[in-house]
């Protein structure tokens, strides 16, 4: 229903959540990579060099967390600027009779 509303809306929508969820993600990964290797056998300073090109994966992702909250909030306000449009949308199908149609449900799930 959605994407028969507003294709372009549904599409900034998707690529952030998107987004967001990759960030996320490479700062997972990257802080347990850094962390198998602090927390390795060897001297504070071998490990921390090993841990190096990790951690700084990691502090270049948490300096980009300005942006994925950015990304964030530009999805919560999507979300919020779309749904009263996909509330008329639906109001107005049920006034319509369109959505007892089996040919409308067809093309709500295409």
């Amino acid at each position: 229903m959605a994407w028969a509303v507003d294709k372009p809306g549904v599409v900034l929508l998707l690529v952030c959540q998107l987004l967001t969820g990759f960030a996320a993600a490479v700062v997972l990964a990257f802080t347990a990579q850094a962390m198998t290797h602090n927390l390795a056998t060897g001297t504070v300073p071998e490990r921390l060099q090993t841990a190096l090109p990790a951690l700084a994966v990691v502090t270049t992702a948490a300096g980009l967390a300005g942006l994925s909250a950015l990304v964030g909030a530009l999805s919560i306000a999507l979300v919020r600027e779309l749904i009263p449009v996909w509330r008329r949308y639906l109001r107005m199908s049920l006034q319509s009779g369109r959505l007892g149609s089996p040919a409308w449900r067809c093309d709500l799930f295409r």
